[in-house]
Formats: structure tokens, sequence, C-alpha cells
């Protein structure tokens, strides 16, 4: 956590526009714990679970079900957006 703190910082500092979660973790003994979850948010693993998920063609698949041709702009918007979360650019 120390590390995504500093490294919060640095990136700040060099007016890099990417955002980190930080959260927090309470020690409830030597070995447990508990962390902080991210809200209204949905993994990726729980997007492949769902029913509407297309069984073939992944990702792409499931972009072109739900924003519809690839040339649109809300498919463009939707995958920048995308992309951009996973390194969380804002």
């Amino acid at each position: 956590m120390q590390m995504i703190y500093y490294f919060e910082s640095v990136f700040a500092k060099s007016n890099i526009p990417i955002w980190l979660k930080t959260y927090r973790i309470l020690s409830t003994s030597k070995s447990t714990g508990l962390i902080e979850v991210l809200t209204d948010a949905t993994s990726i693993d729980g997007l492949k679970k769902a029913d509407k998920y297309p069984e073939t063609g992944g990702m792409r698949a499931y972009f072109e079900q739900v924003y519809r041709s690839p040339t649109s702009k809300s498919f463009f918007a939707a995958q920048r957006n995308f992309t951009r979360s996973l390194a969380d650019i804002p």
C-alpha cells in the first residue's frame, strides 16, 4: 500500500494522468485482515460470467453487442474508456 501512495504522488508531481485507487487495509490478527473493496464496479470476471456475455468472440464481441458498430462514436468511447481503465487513466 505504501508503494501505491508513493507512485500516486510521483505521477501527480510529474503531471502523468494516471489515477491510482488507494484503499484501506485493516489488520485483524497476525495472519488475517480486511481490505476495502471498490463499490459500483464490475470486474472482467464478473462480466464474463454474466448471462448476456457472448459465448464466443470475447470482449470484442461484447463491445459490438452493446455498442454496435466498431466505427461508431459510442464503440470508440467505450473502447477508449476500457483501455484507459486498465491503466487507471481518468
